[in-house]
């Protein structure tokens, strides 16, 4: 890359399924500076099978991306990039062609990716191309596990899925060239309690102010294409989800609390039910 050519900013946004990455993701794209179309590592599959944007109409004719692809200079039912290239070099081609596509249609400077996947950063990072700085969005693993069982999947095996992706996954980041002053950290639980603060003080770090916008219109006319469904709903409350703490069983809850006990510490996380009750704010 020329030392004259300008890093492509990239905001991603990291952490375990249902622990808050796409409420982070619609607020950072809702200020005027800042661009996300959530999971874009979902962009091409998305595009195969002829997916909704979920502005609701087919992806192929929404005008916000048929303005990309016109700047590509490309069809994207024949041609679209390889987003998710193996190959370095192409991974770096096709994602800066793209970036900057995007960025120059919305008319913004960052690019917020909530894809959450390890070896996407790691591309990321290998890229001299891109100027990475990671958001961490960690939340209570007894909660995130809940919302996974919820959805017939295994409590057990969701705890120790978030011990692994918020302990042994974030080590790899730093062996893997992310810096730590281009890393920060914000608790789903704070984000849902004071947005404008937890939010702010990140984005103080990227040399941007809070904006109105993020918090009264954060769910309003996004171009997401994939990630969680509350993305596809507008005019939605920023309110706390206590089911966790209602509905585990006793036993789920003094066993989950064992399994995960030292992550919880890290991450300022109570182990009684009572005491974690009384951390979220209503």
């Amino acid at each position: 890359m020329s030392e004259t050519m300008q890093k492509i900013k990239v905001i991603y946004v990291f952490g375990s399924g249902h622990s808050g990455s796409t409420l982070a993701s619609l607020m950072l794209g809702r200020h005027s500076r800042i661009e996300s179309v959530g999971e874009i590592k979902a962009y091409e599959h998305a595009i195969e099978e002829k997916a909704l944007c979920n502005c609701g109409t087919p992806l192929l004719e929404c005008s916000y991306w048929k303005g990309i692809h016109q700047r590509l200079g490309s069809d994207a039912a024949t041609g679209f990039p390889a987003l998710n290239a193996e190959d370095a070099t192409e991974f770096a081609r096709e994602n800066t062609r793209f970036l900057n596509a995007l960025l120059e249609n919305a008319g913004k400077d960052f690019f917020c990716d909530s894809s959450k996947t390890k070896w996407r950063l790691f591309k990321y990072l290998a890229s001299p191309e891109f100027e990475v700085t990671v958001l961490h969005v960690v939340r209570d693993g007894r909660a995130v596990a809940y919302s996974n069982f919820m959805k017939d999947r295994s409590y057990w095996s969701h705890l120790l899925r978030w011990r692994k992706r918020n302990v042994r996954e974030l080590r790899r980041f730093f062996e893997n060239g992310l810096s730590r002053d281009r890393y920060y950290r914000i608790r789903y639980e704070d984000l849902v309690a004071d947005p404008e603060s937890t939010l702010g003080q990140f984005q103080k770090e990227l040399g941007l102010s809070f904006e109105a916008d993020q918090l009264a219109n954060w769910a309003l006319g996004n171009h997401h294409v994939s990630g969680n469904p509350m993305a596809k709903k507008s005019n939605q409350e920023i309110r706390v989800d206590r089911r966790y703490l209602e509905n585990l069983s006793r036993f789920a809850w003094f066993s989950g609390s064992l399994l995960i006990g030292p992550e919880l510490k890290r991450y300022g996380y109570p182990r009684s039910r009572r005491r974690s009750g009384a951390m979220l704010k209503e």
